[in-house]
């Protein structure tokens, strides 16, 4: 008897827990690309949670815009995770005052530590996560960042609206359909889409009525690389990582054309 079924002898399955159950054996025992499409957005947004519980690092490359009002953000940042919820983000080009070079870094709990590019790269400050400083111009904190965070925004969309699943151009679509825009920062429509091989998330819109408010795309995914605890430090360069023989983002040409959708 293995380790799960010791530890589920003697107490009875919940219907969820046998559904979820074997959501993850199938997910380990064949691949991805080769299981049965998700039926419906739950089904979705449970092989994204089994997807996103076995990665113990990744690196990602974001290209994200955001507007607010007149104010617009636009940024190229290589993106690092590692459990159990270490995050650094390193903006390679962005269109705020000194955003080239900028590095941050979430560590949990409440705050975030960084240092902008250039002339002020001496400067170490620790701010709150939801600090403007900390946040993009639409208060998306680092913590909703990663894949737990984008699998929580997911999660709550059931709560606080309808979350539809659309299969399109090959890509996974899930849809949040906020009942109550006003509640949910004016957002009518956000989306998330997933690659059908993996199952992670490459690209994200967001709409308030018929104007577009959000963008994020993820390429060129490593996953599981064995990430150092020390990238993980504010004095720390990305450039440690490729010395050691781990592969790594750090160094990929930034490419405009993924700012398309």
């Amino acid at each position: 008897m293995n380790v799960t079924a010791r530890r589920a002898a003697g107490r009875p399955a919940t219907a969820m827990g046998v559904v979820r159950a074997l959501v993850l054996l199938l997910t380990i025992a064949v691949p991805l690309s080769a299981a049965d499409p998700p039926a419906t957005a739950v089904e979705a947004v449970d092989r994204f949670e089994v997807v996103a519980r076995s990665i113990r690092d990744y690196q990602v490359r974001l290209y994200q815009w955001s507007r607010s009002g007149r104010r617009y953000e636009r940024r190229i940042i290589d993106f690092y995770f590692k459990r159990p919820r270490m995050m650094r983000m390193d903006i390679l080009t962005g269109n705020r005052p000194f955003d080239d070079g900028s590095v941050g870094l979430y560590l949990g709990g409440d705050n975030v530590v960084g240092r902008k590019g250039g002339i002020l790269s001496a400067i170490v400050l620790t701010v709150n996560k939801q600090d403007a400083i900390a946040t993009t111009i639409r208060g998306v904190a680092f913590d909703q960042s990663d894949l737990q965070g984008i699998l929580e925004r997911l999660r709550n969309g059931f709560t606080i609206g309808d979350v539809h699943l659309e299969l399109r151009g090959g890509w996974y679509w899930l849809h949040i359909l906020p009942h109550d825009p006003a509640g949910y920062r004016g957002v009518t429509r956000e989306t998330v889409a997933f690659d059908p091989e993996t199952f992670l998330p490459i690209y994200s819109e967001t709409f308030e009525g018929e104007l577009q408010v959000e963008f994020a795309r993820w390429t060129d995914y490593i996953l599981n690389a064995g990430l150092p605890d020390e990238l993980f430090a504010i004095r720390t360069d990305s450039s440690i990582l490729r010395p050691t023989g781990i592969r790594t983002i750090h160094g990929l040409p930034a490419d405009e054309k993924h700012f398309a959708p």
